[in-house]
């Protein structure tokens, strides 16, 4: 059954099949087509050989797949880190001289916070048109 199945796979078959579809737009094949398929049977022995030799080469497949996929996720993880490590830099496309850098607008940021922080400690009361909306 492995050596069949092997050759359910394999380009001879699919090229009979190819070349007994009948029709245009959903091509299809028949019994008659598929009772004409020359299935090559060399003796049992030899088919077996052939059932493991298939096997092992689908086997060597998924395990260079395998390695080939987890190298390109190592790569992409490495690219992406650099891609954000630039970003953060500022060097992932060109900075316009007249913004603000970074660490400027944070130290800015955390010196409003702290006057907002050290305002309404001393009670003093917001401003009515800056109050926070509540979100549900």
């Amino acid at each position: 059954s492995a050596y069949v199945s092997a050759f359910f796979q394999s380009g001879a078959y699919w090229a009979q099949i190819e070349s007994g579809k009948r029709g245009i737009g959903q091509p299809n094949v028949n019994a008659r087509v598929l009772a004409h398929i020359i299935l090559p049977l060399p003796p049992v022995r030899e088919q077996m050989e052939i059932a493991d030799q298939v096997v092992r080469a689908e086997n060597a497949v998924r395990l260079a797949s395998d390695r080939f996929l987890r190298s390109c996720l190592t790569a992409a993880t490495v690219l992406r880190q650099s891609i954000l490590k630039r970003a953060f830099e500022g060097r992932l496309v060109p900075q316009n001289p007249a913004d603000e850098p970074a660490f400027v607008l944070l130290e800015r940021i955390r010196a409003e916070r702290e006057a907002k922080r050290k305002g309404s400690k001393r009670g003093t009361p917001k401003p009515r048109g800056q109050r926070r909306s509540r979100v549900p």
